[in-house]
């Protein structure tokens, strides 16, 4: 199991520099090759009654001068409408403005939701919703104020969740909060069988060419974070669509499990109001 560094992923460390570096090349490569095969998004349809439907939001937007704000509560009604339509079993939110909010939503989707928040005035607002059954937060160490953590525990079967929301500007900050979410999550995950799910909003883009908008200081650092991620967890988003302005790859959803079935999946298009800028992420996973 890999354990956590204190300034950077240690993958790195595990290769040598050329070995890396052609890893690199060879998943830029195919992120751009996954960009321009025609992407697939996520078609509205009816829940498959033995998956589990999983969504990603940050449901915040970005306003002129590239000031981010969290939701509002216009925005708010749109997200309300779009998970009724999704009938999903778990959520995960970034950006919430405040505790009312999720009172609202989880009001709307019914009495049998469970939620999770860390919405403390430093560090990224986060939330975890489920459908029936126990959230039972976990500690994580170093991505602590990034990142929420949970054990969802519902009809006999445990997933264990982070939700993650890492640093816009900073690769080497993207680095450390990425690879202490996956240590931590896998040190959790120590029976057979074991279930971990990793998303939200990585702000990790590896289509390179398109990053005019936003800018990475440091885009081999990029791949890096996303392949020692990937080697641990399978990337359920790949190949399936942008989910961020103007034309980006930012939100992931990202397993680990022994067996599973991955249905219907990527960005749901067309569901923004106001300065929202991500599109939720879905995916319907058949699980043991």
């Amino acid at each position: 199991m890999p354990s956590a560094s204190a300034s950077a992923i240690p993958f790195g460390r595990r290769l040598p520099e050329g070995l890396l570096i052609l890893l690199g090349l060879f998943l830029i490569a195919l992120g751009r090759g996954a960009f321009s095969a025609r992407p697939t998004g996520f078609t509205l349809a009816p829940k498959p009654v033995d998956a589990v439907r999983v969504v990603t939001w940050n449901v915040g937007g970005a306003e002129r001068g590239g000031k981010w704000r969290s939701m509002d509560d216009h925005s708010l009604e749109t997200v309300k409408a779009v998970l009724l339509e999704l009938n999903p079993d778990l959520v995960l939110l970034q950006e919430i403005g405040d505790r009312d909010q999720l009172e609202v939503l989880i009001d709307a989707l019914g009495e049998t939701w469970v939620l999770s928040s860390r919405l403390r005035s430093s560090g990224r607002r986060l939330a975890i919703l489920a459908r029936g059954g126990e959230l039972d937060r976990f500690l994580l160490g170093g991505a602590a104020q990034s990142a929420l953590a949970v054990h969802w525990t519902s009809q006999d079967r445990k997933i264990s969740v982070l939700n993650l929301h890492a640093d816009a500007f900073s690769a080497s900050t993207r680095n450390e909060e990425l690879g202490q979410s996956v240590d931590g999550l896998l040190r959790v995950l120590n029976g057979e069988g074991a279930i971990g799910l990793l998303g939200g909003d990585f702000n990790l883009d590896l289509d390179l060419d398109k990053r005019g908008d936003l800018f990475s200081d440091d885009q081999q650092l990029d791949v890096e974070s996303y392949n020692y991620a990937t080697s641990q967890f399978e990337d359920l988003g790949l190949g399936r669509g942008n989910t961020a302005a103007p034309d980006r790859r930012i939100d992931y959803l990202l397993l680990h499990a022994g067996q599973y079935t991955l249905g219907a999946g990527g960005p749901l298009k067309g569901r923004r109001s106001g300065q929202m800028d991500h599109d939720p992420l879905v995916v319907d996973l058949h699980l043991p």
